[in-house]
């Protein structure tokens, strides 16, 4: 496995010389989703990523800030309690959601779409069976080549055993009536703050381990724990000391 160094964009400050930087990288790619920054980040990447067609950009499908709530609900794609919640897995949003992403970011094809913090579904015991039916919506977006492949990008799905790898191996070949389907990536915390996923491919196990092992690309989210990793523990904290 190969690492990479992309560019997250849920708090980044300077976008246009983020996006400059994350270019001319040598493995360029590009995180994003509808909600980050306050709900105007793929509005604010827009124009920046009209001067750059070839880079790979990867968003995602799930929490409903307020323009996916108003124009979700005129579409008619939006549960009730599902707006209720602030977060949908529907499939006709989702379906919906993709298409105002490649719509708002400028790019007819996106590099990845994950479905965003699946674990918040406001129904966890239908979780596996709105997660197949969100999978089938995207094996369709990948036949027509909206997407390029999909996955999930979760903050404790793993940790809490909402579902595992091959739980989601499992969805996704029933969705695309075959083993062949298009989900090839995982998106999880993995910083000195949220370790376990690390520590545990150390030992060979754990989600890392098993998504590589089928040949998925795993994607680490919030390496610098939102920001405020280098900040972190406060001045006085009883865990921090200083050399004298």
């Amino acid at each position: 496995m190969t690492a990479a160094l992309g560019l997250g964009t849920h708090r980044v400050r300077e976008v246009a010389a983020a996006v400059e930087l994350a270019a001319a990288s040598p493995a360029p790619w590009i995180d994003t989703a509808p909600n980050y920054l306050g709900g105007r980040a793929h509005h604010r990447l827009a124009p920046m990523l009209a001067a750059h067609p070839t880079v790979p950009v990867a968003t995602k499908a799930g929490f409903l800030n307020a323009a996916a709530l108003s124009r979700g609900r005129a579409a008619g794609v939006m549960p009730a309690p599902d707006a209720a919640a602030g977060h949908s897995l529907a499939a006709p949003y989702v379906r919906w959601q993709v298409e105002q992403n490649r719509a708002d970011l400028g790019r007819g094809r996106l590099a990845a779409l994950f479905l965003h913090n699946p674990e918040r579904t406001c129904r966890p015991d239908r979780l596996h069976a709105q997660l197949r039916e969100a999978f089938a919506v995207l094996e369709q977006q990948a036949t027509t080549g909206a997407v390029r492949m999909y996955g999930v990008a979760t903050w404790d799905g793993f940790d809490t055993e909402a579902f595992t790898v091959a739980d989601l191996d499992q969805l996704a070949a029933e969705a695309a009536g075959s083993a062949d389907h298009h989900l090839r990536v995982i998106q999880l915390p993995v910083s000195l703050v949220a370790a376990d996923a690390f520590t545990l491919a150390l030992h060979g196990r754990g989600p890392i381990t098993e998504a590589a092992g089928r040949g998925w690309a795993v994607h680490a989210s919030a390496p610098l724990h939102g920001g405020e990793l280098p900040t972190w523990p406060p001045p006085n904290s009883p865990h921090c000391y200083t050399r004298g």
